[in-house]
């Protein structure tokens, strides 16, 4: 059986269509640049989200070992400090709960409040600390999104930690 054969004409110049191909590009790029941005910015967050947790961790680790009063250790604030270092981020709020020596005791250090200080988990029984590190959230991110609506200037975010004292 003989099909026929057919040819497709090709001629140099642009087609009509050449103009909205261009104008889909211009249109869609910046929402593309703008989802891509904030996929990084979210991601750096969520990594860092997890170097606040070990800080937190940290010092309430460090503060279970210590003996506890009316100010929190400087051991604490140097063990957190040193956590938070290597990604670059600086707390400005520690807040040290416990109930060691009868009654529950709360100590802050910091410039920034920041972070639910009611509404938190029930207390363990026996003798425990309680700490609270909070950061600024532009610390944590860029603040890339911000020309888009999406500020995070003056935010916060915090983590509590409870340990048993030793």
């Amino acid at each position: 059986m003989n099909c026929p054969r057919t040819t497709t004409r090709r001629n140099s110049a642009a087609t009509p269509r050449s103009g909205v191909v261009a104008l889909e590009v211009i249109l869609s790029l910046p929402i593309l640049i703008i989802g891509v941005v904030g996929v990084l910015q979210f991601g750096v967050f969520f990594a860092n989200a997890q170097v606040l947790n070990q800080a937190c961790r940290v010092g309430a680790l460090e503060a279970s070992h210590q003996t506890l009063a009316a100010a929190i250790p400087s051991a604490v604030t140097d063990a957190i400090d040193h956590q938070l270092a290597p990604a670059g981020i600086t707390r400005c709020y520690v807040r040290m709960e416990h109930n060691v020596g009868g009654g529950t005791t709360v100590v802050t250090n910091g410039t920034c409040t920041c972070g639910p200080t009611t509404n938190l988990s029930p207390t363990p029984a026996g003798d425990y600390v309680r700490i609270t590190v909070c950061v600024e959230v532009t610390d944590l991110m860029p603040n890339a999104l911000q020309y888009y609506g999406l500020d995070f200037s003056n935010q916060h975010a915090s983590c509590t930690t409870v340990y048993r004292v030793e």
